[in-house]
């Protein structure tokens, strides 16, 4: 199956904000191609750090609230190491009876896009890699309403250029399930783990997911003489919610994560016999 592609430039979004009572709110976001980093969002005593660091304050260390996003390295090709990567963190910590709520979004709306031109039917196979990570935490005296929560999503979509009808949908979940009416097939642990979750904590206490280093690969079916558009998308977002009532000590209500999620696609050919 001969094919041509166009790769077209990242879009990538950052995005963070910060809330706090007795603060006016804020928030920063940087749209665009290339690397983003939205400048942190920072209320309260918590001392500003640089773009891309996070100092974990804790508790003890004065009422704030703060969230910071950035996509530190965009996609430059198909080889191993050229993926996205992107850091999303909210903490805040509460001394009296108050409430903070902080955010950090990164998303890679078509971290890259591919013209693909079929002039023979036949199939193709894609393949990456992701590597991420998802922490949330809330501390002791949180009242109900209080959440920490972060979403990871990525999905892989082919449409007909013509048509602009989806022949392709996947969104690796697992399950190794491929939609759109064309479709496609996941071999037997090449879907190792989802990539569209989300962890939430309402009660104090703790949740992580640390996948290892996962590599995800699929095949297209029959795709007929003409031009495709290969669409990859990701985002990780991050949140804190916090509602706290006057305590003995300070309590600290912290999010951190997504640590760090790396993606990159390989396109390879498979001619149709």
């Amino acid at each position: 199956m001969p094919i041509r592609n166009v790769f077209g430039r990242p879009v990538n979004t950052s995005a963070d904000s910060a809330t706090l009572t007795g603060f006016t709110g804020t928030g920063f976001s940087d749209v665009g191609t290339g690397l983003r980093d939205a400048a942190p969002a920072n209320l309260g005593t918590a001392v500003g750090t640089a773009d891309n660091t996070w100092i974990a304050l804790g508790s003890g260390s004065g009422t704030f609230s703060r969230g910071d996003a950035a996509i530190t390295q965009e996609q430059s090709g198909i080889a191993p190491g050229q993926g996205i990567q992107s850091a999303s963190v909210a903490e805040a910590n509460v001394d009296f009876t108050g409430t903070a709520e902080a955010r950090g979004n990164n998303s890679s709306g078509t971290f890259f896009e591919v013209l693909l031109q079929v002039t023979q039917p036949g199939t193709a196979t894609f393949q990456f890699a992701f590597d991420p990570i998802l922490s949330v935490a809330l501390s002791g005296g949180v009242l109900p309403g209080s959440l920490a929560q972060a979403i990871l999503t990525a999905s892989l979509t082919i449409t007909d250029n013509a048509t602009g009808a989806t022949v392709v949908s996947w969104a690796p979940n697992g399950t190794g399930s491929v939609g759109g009416s064309i479709g496609g097939t996941v071999a037997l642990g090449d879907d190792p783990y989802s990539l569209n979750k989300t962890l939430s904590q309402f009660l104090p206490g703790s949740q992580i997911i640390d996948d290892p280093l996962g590599i995800f690969r699929m095949t297209t079916g029959v795709l007929p003489v003409g031009t495709y558009n290969v669409t990859a998308e990701q985002s990780s977002r991050v949140s804190l919610v916090s509602n706290i009532a006057q305590v003995p000590e300070p309590a600290t209500l912290a999010l951190l994560g997504l640590g760090m999620a790396g993606m990159g696609f390989v396109s390879r050919r498979r001619k149709q016999t």
